[in-house]
């Protein structure tokens, strides 16, 4: 195991057979070709992949149990003590290195403009992860059934801790000592099939990924990447010849076949064995094989897979690319934050640990839906690279600690240090330079928001959408929804400035979540649509009067226009949030920082309920009636330093703005209902809103208007996978 992929081997005939590393080359690019040919017809060849994993994974559990009970239990207590000591504190170093690398990210981001969509992380509450069952096993078979590598850690170094001096323990050594020789034959008879893996898995990846989703998060790819590879190649080997006798080329040379196998099938843990077998080739070349140093190994490589790595902890970054791609950048005052919870929450892995980071920040959790994505393919396999090499470089720091070999030198650190960050600061700064010189970046947000149009069904419009209101004749009896019957026209007054419940889009259409529903409505009714624009101060009057049947602007249910019109059920929600500019949202994100603010200079919709509310809360607050946000937003209103609005229609406001942000105070998230204004005493008209709005809810249509005018969700049109076969050849459609 410890040649294989080092060396070539000879046939029979004289001929050189490819070496490991040329081979899984070879299959990667096998595979991306045939991906880009068949496209999504290539993503059956991921069960290749799949079964190649599954192979690696079948023997790495019960060599993780093996190797710690076994390395524990043939140390003495003094020696057990000084692999704890040594590996807590290389452990720190490797994570302060990583942690910093994260923070500084940021820097390569360049200066464009960007907001998005409402995102429900806003108002709820994050989801937390089980520390305590991660690691503590109450069952240790279940642990190991269910694959909760830190659980089986934990029992494995317990059992090995008390064999630890035990005299009698020697006959169950030996048996575990037959077995560790048995999991590694295995091991390196599935690592010769690498290759026809990382085709596979490759092959699929080329064929279904797609290239818009991977254009979005363009800049947090190229910077993770480079970030990931100045890690792997420079940081921690680096560290490694400062602090060791071991040579910069020596840890690349020898570790390269694990570096690329973690890198081509994305999974770290498959290659713990190899990783090992590494390992004790590199303390064998620098000093000559020893049984303490491969006793060490033993022990903390298999254990320190349980701990979060340099590539676990760098995914944290896309956490504070969010908040840069959203407009909610993370600011330096929470970076202590979000370090010490971004640390804790990578022992769940960063499926667990970026949702709870996007919520920890304020940050709308949709945007972990491209890290998904992107991971797949990209980052999953650079974070198993550093992963592998963090692995590497713990295990032989501690075992050069043990053993001592450790070599410090005070010029050979600083050296390593300032070319360290000479190099991290010189790269991120060129990423930031080739983002923002050579590569062209127009925001399209608002493009997208005014070009978003009905995807129901729609009828017939008359009036020309968004007219001014007509002449109307007074209600004198009956239902509006009889009088709209019997004319055969639905009359809907809308708001302006309601987005995005109701507004005009780029073709000059009324369009918007009501606007939709309406159009729905008046679809099932087989009426006309007509829509009229009105002031929020004659909502009652038209309505009385019969000009319009409906209002649909989102508009809030409150006591007071309890008293002037009826409502339907509510239909939705608004969440109340402050509409503020990008650098002041942690300002108003609590109700505790809002307090301490010295009279802050509030705008609010003239809706006493709201005023109310605000009185209430914050009466260190000056509050200004507004009837619009656009002079705010506009920055023609400084005398503001916030406004009150629905989280929910603020979201959408920043599209238009992109300067602006949504702080939604926390604790305590107070949400009001929404609901369709129609004329009071309206009994029937109620009765019938109330339950065609049921039939709505229940077969998933508010659901389905929610998550594209609210949410953003496939507000941008799709396209299918580009591939040779169906776009240039034409073999098939």
């Amino acid at each position: 195991m410890q040649t294989e992929g080092r060396v070539s081997k000879v046939e029979s005939s004289g001929r050189r057979w490819p070496s490991l590393t040329t081979l899984i080359f070879i299959g990667i690019g096998l595979g991306i070709l045939v991906g880009l040919f068949l496209g999504e017809l290539a993503a059956p060849l991921a069960h290749i992949g799949t079964a190649f994993v599954r192979l690696l994974q079948m023997t790495v559990l019960p060599y993780v149990f093996v190797s710690l009970v076994l390395g524990l239990g043939r140390q003495q207590p003094a020696q057990a003590r000084a692999i704890a000591r040594s590996g807590g504190l290389w452990l720190l170093v490797l994570w302060g290195m990583a942690i910093t690398m994260v923070l500084l990210l940021p820097i390569s981001f360049p200066d464009w403009k960007s907001a998005a969509f409402f995102s429900r992380s806003l108002v709820d509450a994050g989801e937390s992860f089980d520390l305590l069952g991660l690691y503590i096993p109450a069952n240790p078979f279940q642990a190991m059934a269910n694959n909760l590598v830190p659980a089986v850690v934990v029992f494995s170094i317990s059992l090995g801790v008390s064999l630890i001096g035990m005299p009698a323990s020697n006959t169950f050594l030996d048996v575990l000592k037959g077995a560790n020789d048995g999991l590694t034959r295995i091991a390196n008879a599935v690592v010769a099939l690498t290759p026809i893996g990382v085709f596979g898995i490759a092959a699929s990846a080329a064929g279904t990924i797609s290239l818009g989703e991977l254009a979005q998060v363009q800049v947090f790819i190229v910077a993770y990447m480079v970030v990931a590879l100045f890690m792997t190649f420079w940081v921690i080997p680096g560290l490694l010849s400062a602090m060791t006798s071991l040579s910069h080329r020596a840890v690349i040379g020898v570790s390269k076949d694990a570096l690329i196998a973690a890198f081509a099938i994305g999974n770290v843990f498959v290659v713990l064995p190899l990783l090992a077998a590494r390992a004790k080739t590199l303390m064998a070349e620098a000093d000559g094989p020893s049984e303490e140093s491969g006793g060490v190994i033993d022990v903390v490589l298999p254990a320190s897979y349980s701990f979060p790595t340099g590539g676990s902890l760098l995914a944290l970054s896309f956490v504070l690319f969010a908040g840069w791609f959203t407009g909610s950048n993370v600011v330096l005052s929470q970076y202590p934050h979000f370090a010490i919870a971004g640390l804790f929450s990578a022992f769940g892995g960063a499926y667990v640990a970026i949702p709870f980071l996007l919520d920890q920040m304020r940050i709308s959790a949709d945007t972990f839906d491209l890290y998904v994505v992107i991971s797949q393919v990209i980052t999953t396999r650079f974070a198993s690279m550093l992963a592998a090499m963090h692995i590497l470089g713990l295990t032989l720091l501690c075992a050069a600690t043990i053993t001592g070999r450790l070599e410090f030198r005070w010029h050979r650190v600083i050296h390593f240090a300032g070319v360290s960050i000479a190099g991290a600061l010189a790269l991120l700064l060129g990423v930031k330079m080739m983002f923002t010189y050579a590569v062209d970046h127009e925001y399209k947000q608002y493009d997208v928001l005014v070009g978003m149009e009905i995807q129901g069904p729609t009828v017939a419009v008359s009036g020309g959408e968004g007219g001014p209101v007509m002449p109307g004749s007074p209600r004198t009896r009956g239902s509006a929804l009889e009088r709209m019957l019997e004319r055969g026209m639905l009359r809907v007054g809308y708001l302006g400035d309601s987005l995005p419940y109701a507004y005009l889009n780029a073709a000059n259409n009324v369009t918007g979540f009501d606007a939709e529903l309406m159009h729905l409505l008046a679809f099932e009714l087989g009426l006309g649509i007509e829509f009229i624009r009105i002031e929020r101060g004659d909502l009652a009057e038209h309505l009385s009067s019969g000009i319009i049947d409906i209002v649909a602007s989102g508009t809030a249910m409150t006591t007071e226009r309890l008293l002037e019109m009826s409502f339907s059920e509510s239909y939705a929600r608004a969440t109340l949030a402050f509409l503020v500019e990008d650098h002041r949202r942690t300002s108003f994100s609590s109700a505790e920082a809002i307090r301490l603010l010295e009279s802050p200079k509030i705008g609010v919709p003239q809706i006493p309920y709201l005023i109310r509310y605000l009185e209430e809360q914050y009466p260190n607050a000056t509050l200004v009636p507004i009837d619009s946000y656009r002079p705010f937003l506009r920055r023609q209103a400084p005398e503001l330093d916030a406004a009150l609005c629905a989280a929910e229609a603020g979201s959408i406001w920043t599209l238009v703005y992109p300067n602006f942000s949504v702080a939604v105070p926390q604790p305590g998230v107070i949400s009001i209902p929404l609901a369709y204004p129609i004329a009071l005493g309206d009994e029937r008209m109620v009765e019938f809103l109330d339950r065609w709005l049921e039939l709505q809810r229940q077969d998933g249509t508010l659901q389905r208007l929610d998550e594209y005018w609210i949410q953003g969700r496939e507000a941008e049109p799709t396209t299918q996978r580009w591939s040779v076969i169906r776009d240039v050849l034409g073999w098939v459609e």
